[in-house]
């Protein structure tokens, strides 16, 4: 099925992938037991091993989407999903090695610099067996004290990705109707922070939220969108997962929660310690 398919053979003829006889292939073990050993002769053919994965797994996916819910998905369309899900391998496993190495502070001179600005920590939390997800917003000012919290739930949602630039988005629309002019983004999606920034691609998944995004930031004085490392986003993550199981969405702005304002305290107090 994933070679001698008609349909497949087109994805393949699409991909930028070109292994000679594909369409004659009788044995996948052997074949990709060749293609490992032929790897350590020739490295660069690594990348496109780790290609040629996710486009087997897009063509399986765009099977199972035709067998039950009757949807036909274009060939070019599975190409593009696999490239792109290979970019975004590629920065998840950069930024892995990156904080392997790293002391975690190496954002902080920009996250301490803030002079007016409020501090929007965000993080989404997705529920894959019935596609329930739900978003944590915590704002705190450069004094370290903790302005609003937010946690709803979402219904529906396929990806992680498109859960947390939705918590992006709700991030934004809160600084917009409190009045703040000056805010950072904070958030450990670092793919969705780049496309967000315009480093990379955007990716149709989110396309139009990136679009709301871009067009709430635009009615502040001031947005930065910054990367964080994940022990940087507890006090989001709390109310993420404490939204997951909520009918509707739950805000507060004063008298909070005590485990939300420790959060809050202990996050900041982390911050400061890093700067030492």
């Amino acid at each position: 099925m994933l070679f001698r398919c008609p349909r497949s053979q087109l994805v393949w003829k699409q991909s930028p992938i070109n292994w000679p006889d594909i369409e004659n292939i009788t044995d996948f073990s052997v074949w990709w037991y060749n293609l490992f050993l032929n790897a350590k002769h020739f490295p660069e053919s690594t990348k496109l091993l780790y290609l040629s994965v996710n486009l087997m797994w897009q063509i399986w996916k765009g099977r199972n989407a035709w067998c039950f819910n009757q949807e036909m998905l274009e060939p070019t369309d599975i190409v593009s999903k696999a490239l792109f899900e290979y970019e975004e391998y590629k920065d998840l496993l950069t930024s892995c090695l990156v904080a392997r190495h790293s002391t975690g502070n190496e954002f902080l001179p920009k996250l301490t610099n803030f002079q007016d600005d409020v501090l929007l920590f965000t993080d989404a939390r997705l529920r894959c067996d019935d596609r329930h997800a739900s978003t944590g917003v915590a704002a705190l000012n450069s004094l370290g004290k903790l302005l609003h919290a937010h946690g709803s739930s979402i219904q529906y949602v396929g990806k992680t990705m498109t859960a947390e630039a939705i918590a992006i988005r709700k991030e934004l629309e809160c600084a917009v109707t409190l009045g703040w002019k000056s805010v950072k983004i904070l958030s450990d999606a670092k793919n969705v922070v780049n496309m967000i920034q315009k480093q990379v691609a955007t990716s149709w998944e989110i396309e139009v939220l990136c679009e709301d995004i871009w067009k709430l930031s635009s009615m502040l004085d001031h947005v930065e969108f910054l990367y964080i490392p994940r022990k940087l986003k507890k006090v989001a993550h709390s109310l993420a997962k404490f939204s997951i199981s909520l009918l509707k969405g739950i805000s507060w702005e004063k008298f909070f929660p005590t485990w939300t304002a420790q959060d809050a305290k202990s996050i900041f107090e982390l911050c400061c310690s890093l700067m030492q």
